[in-house]
């Protein structure tokens, strides 16, 4: 099955199929962030298994030491959200 971009709800940027049970996402979480998370509430809202494929420590190739560190910072919370909402 295929996802179709931009024929999604509000709530979501890509267009589900009722007929669907289970999804591998893979995705950067500090990159469209929102239209990720809208995607995976509204997946788990359908009962839709969500697999999130992403990298493991994207802030190494940061410019500097202070980037580095908010990268990682923001990293942490958004695959926080990401995994509350794959698993619960």
């Amino acid at each position: 099955m295929t996802l179709a971009r931009g024929n999604g709800t509000t709530e979501s940027p890509y267009k589900l199929s009722y007929e669907m049970r289970e999804v591998i996402v893979i995705a950067h979480p500090l990159y469209d962030t929102v239209k990720l998370l809208r995607f995976l509430a509204d997946a788990k809202s359908r009962g839709i298994k969500v697999k999130v494929i992403y990298p493991e420590s994207p802030w190494l190739d940061s410019e500097d030491l202070e980037r580095a560190y908010i990268e990682y910072q923001s990293f942490r919370k958004v695959t926080k959200v990401i995994e509350d909402l794959v698993e619960g």
